[in-house]
């Protein structure tokens, strides 16, 4: 492959500010940002309002395209390793710590594949009946990543322009 000649001049980021991956980063292009709080409320922004954090309290949410990829258990297994402060923890306490606040386990239905069929429907069941939550759908889109690539950048988006020290207060 040849090497590019020129530098790209803008960065289109499919992502939130997710944990706070974006505070204090300092754009070298035009980069162009959704203003949401995290990958589901990407995914849960149906229309053109600005609404930084879509999810409702109690909720978890399930978005892969395919359910044997989606374990609570992995969530769990992940979260250990990303977190220091509960190495020492044994799995029963971090479950109950991690899921006991959830009540309701929501697929989101993008319309990007097919969450009614059955196999979908049963691995997400095993995965509600796990944390004792009620599997629930949720009518969600890709619109806000049609617009990030379209270039329709209204309010839902951060701009920030070379020299921008991108900061939370950007996003919410």
């Amino acid at each position: 492959m040849e090497k590019r000649k020129r530098k790209p001049d803008t960065i289109l980021a499919a992502m939130g500010f997710c944990g706070g991956v974006w505070d204090q980063v300092r754009a070298q292009v035009r980069t162009v940002i959704p203003r949401v709080d995290d990958c589901v409320s990407l995914l849960l922004a149906t229309d053109d309002r600005y609404i930084p954090n879509c999810k409702e309290s109690g909720h978890l949410y399930l978005y892969e395209d395919e359910p044997e990829k989606f374990s609570v258990l992995s969530l769990l297994k992940d979260y250990r390793k990303a977190s220091k402060e509960f190495q020492g923890l044994d799995e029963e306490t971090l479950f109950h710590m991690w899921f006991d606040q959830y009540y309701f386990l929501d697929i989101i239905d993008t319309g990007y594949n097919d969450c009614y069929e059955l196999a979908y429907a049963e691995q997400a069941q095993k995965n509600a009946d796990m944390i004792h939550a009620a599997l629930d759908y949720v009518q969600g889109s890709n619109r806000i990543l049609e617009k990030l690539v379209s270039g329709e950048w209204d309010e839902q988006f951060l701009v920030a322009e070379p020299g921008h020290l991108i900061r939370h207060g950007d996003f919410f």
